[in-house]
C-alpha cells in the first residue's frame, strides 16, 4: 500500500470497528498505517500468508493479499471481523463469496467508508463481519440482491437527521441493524411503538401502491412537521405503477422529495425524480410532511443542535420563529430537504403569510435570494434586491430577524455585484458591517467580515485606495459592530 487515503481508509476502519485489540495482517501494510495502528492501540502482528497465520488472540484478520487467501479457512472460526482490501477487485468479489461460504455477511458499515459506489481511483474494500442474518432477512437473500439492498439502505440512512426517532414498519432485523449503524438516530422503534416520530421506513418486498399508500398515511398522522417517510419496494417492467404509487403518497398530505431507483445488473442508483416511468429493479421513495403546516399537538424539540448555547441566541429556534421546525426542514443547511422545488414552494408560503419583520418570512427571503442568485435572470435580481428593501427597512422582531437582515443585506451586496452595480454593491456591503450583527452571536461576522473584504477589492480595483485600506481595516476588526 502506497496511497495515504487507503492507509488512512485502512486505519480508519480497523480503529472503528475491530472487536479487540489484537489485529493480524496478511500481507504489507505501510509503514504509516502500522504506525497509526499502533498508536491507537493495537497489537499487529503480520503473515506472508494466511497458512501461517497463528491465532494468538486475533479476532480481527486485515487481508491485503486476497490472492493468499486459499488457506484462509482453518482459521475463519476464529474471526469476528475482515477486511479485505487490494487494487485487485476480482480477488476482492472472491474473497466476498468465500467469506460469505463461510458463515461471514458484509458489514453493515461497509459503505460507509466506501460510498455507494467505489471510486475507480479507490482499492476495493470489502468488510465482513460473523453474524448470521436473520431468517427471512434482506442480508440472507443472495449475494448480489443482499449486497444492492445493503447499500441502498446505507445510502437512505443519509436521510435521516441527527437524534431522529426512527419508526421501521416490520420486523425485519437486518433493516433495523443497517439503519442502527447508518445513521445519527436516537431511537430505532418497531411497530407498536407510540408517539411522534421524524422518519418512518416502509421497506416491502411487494410491489403494492396500495401498501405504501397506507403506510404513507399512518406515517403522516406520526410524524412531526417536515418529518420524512420513505419506502422501499421492488420495481417491477418498466415502472409504470410508480405515478399510481407518488398519488397515493401525495393523497395523504405528503410531498414528494426525492425518487430513486436501483439496478442490480450493473448495480446502480440513479435520481429520477423528473422521470415520470422510471425503470430498474428497486424503488425508493423519500417524502414529507409539510413543515408549513405545523403539527400543533407536536412540541418542537431540538435533536440537530441539543447542546448548550452560551450566546442564547444562536440556537434560540423555539423561542424566535413562529414555526421552529422550519430549522429542520427548510433552512438548516445541512438537514433541510434537496429538493429546488419544494424550498421555493415553502418560501413562497412563508412570504404569503408571515408578519413583515419576523424571523420566518426572514428565512424565506434568503432562501428565495439564495435560488435568484444562482439562476435568476438581471431583471429577476433587480426585483428581488426591490423586494427585499422592505424587510431590511424593518425593526428586527428578535436576535433571528437581525440574523436575517444580516444575510439578506450581504446578499443584495452579492446581486448588485453579480449584475454589474459596483457603487450599489459597495453601500449595501458598508450597510453590513454597520449593522449590530453582535446582538446575535459572533458566529454572524463572517458576513459583515466577507462584505468589508468584496468592498475594498471593488474599490481597489477602482483605483481607491484609502477607501479599500479602510474597508479592509474594518474586515480585520470583524465589522465596526465589532467591539460593540
Amino acid at each position: 500500500m502506497n496511497s495515504k487515503i487507503e492507509d488512512l481508509r485502512l486505519v480508519t476502519v480497523v480503529s472503528q470497528l475491530a472487536s479487540g485489540p489484537h489485529v493480524a495482517i496478511v500481507g504489507e501494510a505501510s509503514s504509516q498505517a502500522t504506525s497509526d495502528l499502533r498508536r491507537n492501540g493495537f497489537h499487529i502482528e503480520f503473515f506472508r500468508d494466511v497458512g501461517q497465520v497463528r491465532h494468538g488472540g486475533a479476532r480481527t484478520f486485515v487481508v491485503l493479499r486476497p490472492d493468499l487467501m486459499d488457506g484462509f479457512w482453518h482459521v475463519a472460526a476464529e474471526a469476528d471481523l475482515v477486511v479485505v482490501l487490494s487494487p485487485d477487485q476480482t480477488l476482492v468479489d472472491r474473497a466476498e463469496a468465500s467469506l460469505r461460504s463461510c458463515g461471514f455477511r458484509t458489514h453493515p458499515r461497509q459503505f460507509k467508508y466506501c460510498g455507494y459506489s467505489q471510486d475507480e481511483r479507490e482499492w476495493p474494500l470489502f468488510v465482513a463481519q460473523r453474524r448470521p442474518s436473520a431468517e427471512g432477512g434482506i442480508l440472507s437473500q443472495p449475494l448480489e440482491r443482499s449486497t444492492a439492498a445493503l447499500q441502498l439502505l446505507s445510502f437512505l440512512g443519509g436521510f435521516s437527521r441527527p437524534g431522529d426517532r426512527l419508526l421501521i414498519v416490520g420486523d425485519d432485523v437486518d433493516v433495523q441493524d443497517v439503519m442502527r449503524t447508518s445513521t445519527s438516530c436516537s431511537a430505532i422503534l418497531s411497530d407498536g411503538a407510540d408517539g411522534p416520530v421524524d422518519f418512518v421506513l416502509f421497506q416491502s418486498n411487494a410491489s403494492i401502491e396500495e401498501a405504501v399508500a397506507q403506510e404513507a398515511a399512518a406515517a403522516a398522522a406520526r410524524l412531526t412537521p417536515g418529518g420524512r417517510f420513505l419506502a422501499v419496494f421492488p420495481l417491477p417492467g418498466t415502472g409504470e405503477r410508480v405515478p399510481d404509487v407518488l398519488a397515493g403518497i401525495r393523497s395523504v398530505g405528503l410531498t414528494l422529495e426525492k425518487v430513486f431507483v436501483q439496478g442490480l445488473s450493473p448495480r446502480c442508483l440513479h435520481d429520477v425524480t423528473s422521470v415520470e416511468r422510471p425503470a430498474g429493479d428497486w424503488c425508493a421513495i423519500v417524502a414529507a410532511t409539510d413543515p408549513v403546516i405545523s403539527n400543533g399537538t407536536v412540541r418542537f424539540q431540538d435533536t440537530i443542535y441539543p447542546s448548550a448555547d452560551p450566546t442564547e441566541n444562536l440556537l434560540a429556534f423555539g423561542r424566535d420563529y413562529g414555526n421552529p421546525w422550519l430549522m429542520r426542514s427548510f433552512f438548516g443547511m445541512s438537514v433541510r430537504t434537496e429538493n429546488r422545488e419544494v424550498r421555493l414552494d415553502v418560501a413562497r408560503r412563508l412570504e404569503a403569510a408571515s408578519a413583515r419583520t419576523d424571523a420566518d418570512r426572514g428565512s424565506a427571503i434568503c432562501v428565495r435570494g439564495y435560488d435568484v442568485l444562482s439562476t435568476g435572470s438581471h431583471a429577476e435580481r433587480t426585483a428581488f434586491i426591490t423586494a427585499a428593501e422592505h424587510y431590511l427597512a424593518g425593526v428586527p422582531e428578535n436576535p433571528h430577524a437581525l440574523r436575517w437582515q444580516v444575510s439578506i443585506a450581504f446578499l443584495c451586496g452579492l446581486l448588485h455585484q453579480e449584475i454589474g452595480e459596483l457603487d450599489a454593491a459597495v453601500r449595501m456591503y458598508d450597510r453590513v458591517v454597520d449593522m449590530p450583527w453582535i446582538r446575535f452571536s459572533p458566529t454572524l461576522g463572517t458576513k459583515p467580515a466577507e462584505a468589508a473584504y468584496r468592498a475594498g477589492l471593488i474599490l481597489e480595483r477602482a483605483g481607491d485606495l484609502e477607501g479599500a485600506r479602510g474597508f479592509l481595516e474594518e474586515r480585520g476588526k470583524g465589522g465596526r459592530s465589532g467591539n460593540e
